[in-house]
């Protein structure tokens, strides 16, 4: 991810029309400044092209060197990044070179999920300093009808035993694959929830649905490799917990609401 070294200025909120700004310069770096950004709006998929083009203009490049856009997705998380040109090259969507204006094309996907979409514009000066001087929000629809998310694919033990030499229960990990028709980003949670052998639900800091993680943190959650669909939980029994058949179910929930099927496992104790 692009580090920010200095933020120079931000142009927040950008949303429909071109819109000039000439009041939110730095008086510190004053031999470049934004002036318009390219109109978004709403983006539609389009199976023929559905590519976007991100452009700023600027009315003065003196201190310019390069710039730059970084795409975060509606849940705030880095997809996308690159270069943005001032060279008329249609490939780029770039109108004509030279004239102040730096764009560059990049592609949605009908799995890329609904929602607003950050667009984070960059600038490196010939000081080799790297500010953000923009930011652009729009709305993205992959025209695709919502579906409910997948669970599949479950790896967990089927007992789960005492170890007396250590006087204790060792930790396990176990995991689970969640997808949905929509892509990967319409997965908000995947949850499981515990039943004791009397039948009574386990409450984990205050809640019965406990979640689980995707992000790569082996050491607390046993997670091995972010963003890969799998998600994992690492977990323990305390010395006094009954002994005998828990009985776990795992349900995901995409963005707008709708669960996955469940899938139900026993785990022994003893």
């Amino acid at each position: 991810m692009k580090k920010i070294f200095l933020f120079a200025f931000l142009l927040l909120g950008i949303w429909g029309c071109d819109k000039k700004y000439d009041n939110v310069v730095d008086d510190s770096t004053n031999s470049y400044q934004v002036k318009s950004l390219a109109s978004l709006g709403t983006v539609l998929f389009s199976a023929k092209d559905s590519s976007v083009t991100a452009s700023v203009e600027f009315s003065s490049v003196e201190n310019v060197v390069s710039v730059s856009y970084s795409l975060y997705s509606p849940d705030n998380v880095l997809i996308e990044e690159g270069e943005l040109y001032d060279n008329g090259k249609a490939a780029n969507g770039d109108a004509a070179a030279g004239d102040k204006i730096f764009s560059n094309k990049f592609l949605m996907s009908q799995y890329d999920a609904n929602g607003d979409y950050q667009l984070k514009y960059f600038v490196v000066d010939k000081d080799q300093n790297t500010k953000m001087v923009a930011t652009q929000k729009f709305l993205y629809n992959n025209l695709q009808s919502n579906k409910a998310p997948v669970l599949s694919d479950l790896v967990m033990a089927d007992t789960v035993i005492y170890i007396l030499p250590n006087g204790k229960y060792d930790p396990f990990s176990f995991s689970v694959k969640a997808t949905d028709p929509n892509g990967a980003s319409d997965v908000a949670n995947v949850y499981f929830t515990i039943y004791r052998p009397d039948g009574t639900v386990i409450n984990h800091g205050g809640d019965t649905l406990i979640a689980m993680n995707d992000s790569g943190d082996l050491s607390d959650y046993g997670d091995a490799t972010a963003g890969d669909g799998r998600y994992s939980y690492l977990m323990t029994f305390t010395e006094n917990a009954q002994l005998g058949s828990y009985k776990y179910q795992f349900v995901a929930m995409d963005r707008y609401g709708l669960k996955s099927n469940i899938i139900t496992h026993t785990l022994y104790l003893k």
